[in-house]
């Protein structure tokens, strides 16, 4: 296994979790044939830390992204056993979207801002260890898959740097966050103007915040909240609880990033 701190921090922490039974629960989420492939891979993964861009384990991952998550609701052993699965899915495929042949594998889909997602929600409600090691994941991820990601993409990378910042528990990581915001408006700006020149479909007149968080509002089978929804939900939630934390989070910046998800069009 290559010594990669930033990827493998967050690694160490599910594999003293995960166990046997988890992992044939997780090759048993599409309910198909392939069960016992699904689970000779999951269990080699657990073993190695590699993720293979050739494996077919990615369609149960791909599942486990859409599953529901209350913050405000306490975790029972059973219901972190769950997450814990599915984080362990957000896991793979943020390995998988960092290598430039993901696209070789039509399971492999456009999916980043959903597995980042379930990165920082189940993180949060597992605790603030999980935070800590999501955080050097995604820049990680980020840095190494800068071949791999289109533009789009990467935004949701920072957007996810920012809301782990929110939620940690070090102080200067909190800190930290309003820079971190400023920076991720400036992108997205940037990004709108090229965009813009280059007449791309991907850039609407008047077009919300973070283009609708990358367009997230359209719902569909397995998808009982949209992308757009659940971005909000957590990170409001984390915002939320900021606030009302000893750390103090009326910092004018992050009074913005707040209005701005439940406004995106303002």
């Amino acid at each position: 296994m290559a010594a990669d701190p930033g990827r493998l921090e967050l690694f160490w922490l599910l594999r003293r979790e995960v166990n046997d039974e988890m992992l044939q629960q997780m090759a048993a989420a599409d309910g198909g044939m392939g069960q016992e492939d699904y689970y000779k891979e999951l269990r080699e993964i657990l073993r190695t830390g590699r993720v293979l861009c050739s494996g077919d384990t990615f369609e149960v991952c791909n599942i486990l992204r859409w599953g529901t998550l209350d913050l405000s609701v306490p975790l029972t052993s059973e219901t972190r056993c769950h997450e814990v699965t599915r984080l362990f899915g957000s896991w793979i495929l943020l390995n998988a979207y960092a290598q430039p042949e993901r696209f070789q594998n039509g399971q492999i889909e456009s999916g980043d801002e959903l597995a980042l997602q379930n990165l920082c929600e189940i993180s949060v409600a597992l605790g603030p260890e999980f935070v800590r090691a999501a955080i050097p994941l995604v820049f990680w991820a980020q840095t190494a898959g800068a071949a791999a990601h289109d533009r789009l993409e990467n935004l949701f990378y920072a957007l996810s740097l920012l809301v782990l910042r929110c939620a940690s528990p070090d102080a200067e990581q909190i800190a930290a966050a309003p820079a971190v915001y400023d920076n991720l408006v400036h992108q997205e700006q940037e990004l709108r103007g090229q965009l813009s020149a280059e007449g791309s479909e991907n850039c609407l007149p008047g077009s919300a915040w973070l283009f609708g968080l990358y367009q997230g509002d359209n719902d569909g089978p397995l998808k009982s909240e949209s992308i757009q929804r659940k971005w909000v939900r957590t990170a409001v939630w984390v915002l939320g609880r900021l606030a009302a934390s000893s750390s103090g989070g009326a910092n004018p910046r992050l009074v913005e990033f707040r209005h701005r998800l439940l406004d995106p069009l303002s």
